[in-house]
């Protein structure tokens, strides 16, 4: 092997180089030129100086993004307590000689020059920069896990990417009881009304500031509507609910916390469940659920685990600080 070179990410030079070694590595998360075009070159918060590029002979061979927040994540600020490791990668041919533990490094070297002190690996719910998945799959990558632990992460839970068919699904008799007796304490369920999405964007500000509040103003500047692809659970006329359907896809999905006893949320997800399939598709997923409480409401309404993501960080509880 000739010698590595490490240097800086350009996000154009790049491209084409970046992509057909995620492609090679990523196997179960391949990447296409409009994702790239909006996840790196188009976010807001990525610096080059946190994406370090790793070649041989002037072959790129590995690549890792780290980034910290240059444009504030509404309701939460430039989340100064953190930072993200979105992403690393390295040629098959190339692997344990280094090259990971040398991009990791760098990625840990960055994020602590910026004075965070707990690193998230790729998502973290309300609050993941442009992430590409949730976490890291314990089935496709768990080399990259070990890799991971050796540098001081550790998993802090795990997450679900869960599906199920519709294929002979009927809303539950069940479910249209318990939504007839929240009817009788003035909670109801049912589609976002046309210029509702402002009601449901001071909800979520006061509910759920973060990212949830963008992708609600992101898809109605898109298509003013696109408020069909929104249901609310409403209390007395006031949001206390909300869940987001695109295609196939369910979520984000939210209830207010002090009213999650009242099975609001199994009203909402079979509704959705009613819409999705009237729109002809036979099957409904979403990109990841937390254990424990999350993943265990989806698995009573039927849905099962596809993909199992360990949730990594490194500092904060363990008391990592940046001068460690």
């Amino acid at each position: 092997m000739g010698q590595v070179c490490y240097r800086t990410f350009d996000p154009v030079a790049d491209r084409k180089a970046v992509m057909e070694l995620w492609n090679l590595c990523l196997k179960a998360d391949p990447i296409d030129e409009a994702t790239y075009d909006e996840k790196i070159i188009g976010d807001p918060n990525l610096d080059p100086a946190g994406c370090p590029i790793a070649e041989v002979d002037g072959k790129v061979v590995g690549f890792a993004i780290s980034q910290v927040r240059r444009t504030p994540n509404d309701g939460r600020g430039y989340e100064l307590d953190r930072g993200w490791i979105t992403v690393f990668m390295v040629h098959p041919d190339h692997r344990k000689k280094g090259i990971g533990s040398a991009l990791i490094q760098h990625c840990i070297d960055f994020i602590k020059s910026k004075d965070r002190y707990t690193i998230y690996v790729c998502g973290l719910t309300g609050s993941s920069p442009k992430y590409f998945f949730p976490g890291v799959d314990i089935k496709a990558y768990p080399e990259a896990i070990k890799l991971l632990e050796k540098h001081g992460f550790w998993t802090t839970h795990y997450a679900h990417h869960m599906e199920r068919s519709l294929k002979d699904w009927n809303y539950p008799a069940e479910v249209a009881k318990i939504e007839e007796e929240l009817k009788k304490e003035g909670i109801t369920v049912q589609p976002l009304a046309k210029g509702e999405h402002l009601d449901l964007l001071e909800f979520l500000w006061h509910n759920f500031p973060g990212d949830w509040y963008r992708h609600v103003e992101i898809v109605m500047n898109q298509n003013p509507e696109n408020y069909t692809r929104f249901f609310t659970a409403k209390q007395n006329g006031k949001i206390v609910g909300y869940c987001h359907i695109e295609d196939s896809h369910f979520g984000p999905f939210l209830v207010r916390y002090d009213l999650r006893s009242k099975n609001i949320g199994t009203v909402i997800f079979n509704r959705a469940l009613e819409r999705i399939k009237s729109n002809g598709h036979d099957k409904v997923w979403f990109g990841w659920a937390d254990e424990p409480i999350p993943a265990r409401f989806y698995r009573k309404q039927g849905m099962k685990e596809i993909r199992t993501y360990a949730m990594m960080r490194k500092g904060g509880l363990q008391g990592w600080h940046a001068d460690s």
